[in-house]
């Protein structure tokens, strides 16, 4: 598990009543589910009438409580037929924000398995031509929404780079500046971007479906940049993350420079948040973090050919 997370029987006595009457039934097991990185509820529910739903809680005053009114809210508007969980209902009382799911039975697919990479590129594929053009017109631009996040290489020239940066990283700093001051520019388009598309936010039904969960953080962008997003987060063998980014689903066509200067803005994010200090309540993240930096610099370099 990622995250320590909150379990359903840790919310308080009053606030499992209130679900607990909004579904009409009781609660007879409640499965808290690894992955992620928010430390608040996220469990799998069976209920005595014998539904099963998915919950998720955050006490309503933090600051990631607002990550879960956004999943809430861009949940409720997705249009019918995008591979994604359906909300039920939402409660925010008794010092709780809490969201209720359809519940989807399936398992995380493996991008290393070449099916289960070919699902998830189709379905992927899928919700961009679903979601374009962007059917929320509150959504946020990718520009706002990601340069407060972007600018690693950057930050890294103007403060000076780690003493364990990577030697390439390190000779190629002001290349690596350069290009990724673009990454603005090169994104702007007119589709809702899921933007965090990774495979614990993926659930491969028995069926072979996939479906994506997990909608707090949606953008209005390109739209081939979701599809280059979950080829780079998945850590993929550089030639085949390579030959995916020049002609996968979603993606052939694409200017390689637009890419490029997209995978150099998230090398340079990953790079520099996996070495911030842990949160508390996700100690893992910033190995997850340091997993995705190492493999998208070598994919950069790869696709470059800078030495």
């Amino acid at each position: 598990m990622t995250a320590e997370r909150v379990a359903w029987d840790e919310l308080p006595a009053e606030t499992r009543k209130a679900v607990e009457d909004r579904l009409g039934a009781a609660v007879d097991e409640a499965t808290t589910q690894p992955g992620g990185f928010s430390h608040g509820v996220a469990a799998r529910l069976r209920l005595a009438d014998g539904r099963r739903a998915f919950v998720k809680a955050l006490p309503a005053d933090e600051p990631l409580a607002d990550v879960l009114r956004n999943e809430i809210e861009v949940t409720e508007a997705l249009p019918v037929g995008v591979p994604a969980p359906r909300l039920w209902f939402a409660l925010d009382g008794n010092g709780w924000l809490v969201g209720v799911f359809d519940d989807v039975e399936g398992r995380h697919p493996d991008p290393a398995d070449p099916d289960d990479l070919a699902a998830i590129l189709s379905t992927v594929d899928q919700i961009g031509t679903l979601l374009t053009p962007c059917p929320m017109p509150w959504a946020p631009a990718i520009a706002g929404k990601l340069s407060p996040a972007f600018g690693g290489w950057r930050a890294f020239r103007d403060l000076g780079p780690p003493d364990d940066l990577d030697p390439w990283a390190r000779r190629q700093l002001d290349r690596l500046v350069a290009l990724e001051a673009g990454w603005a520019d090169a994104t702007r388009g007119d589709t809702l971007l899921h933007l965090d598309l990774r495979s614990d936010n993926l659930l491969r039904t028995p069926d072979g479906r996939v479906v994506a969960v997990d909608w707090a953080h949606p953008a209005v962008g390109a739209r081939w940049v979701d599809p280059a997003g979950i080829v780079i987060a998945s850590a993929l063998p550089v030639e085949v993350a390579d030959g995916l980014l020049r002609t996968g689903p979603g993606l052939a066509g694409v200017d390689p420079a637009a890419l490029d200067t997209f995978l150099c803005a998230l090398a340079g994010y990953w790079q520099r948040s996996c070495r911030q200090p842990a949160p508390a309540a996700s100690p893992n993240l910033r190995a997850h973090q340091r997993e995705r930096a190492d493999a998208s610099t070598r994919l950069l370099a790869h696709r470059t050919g800078w030495s």
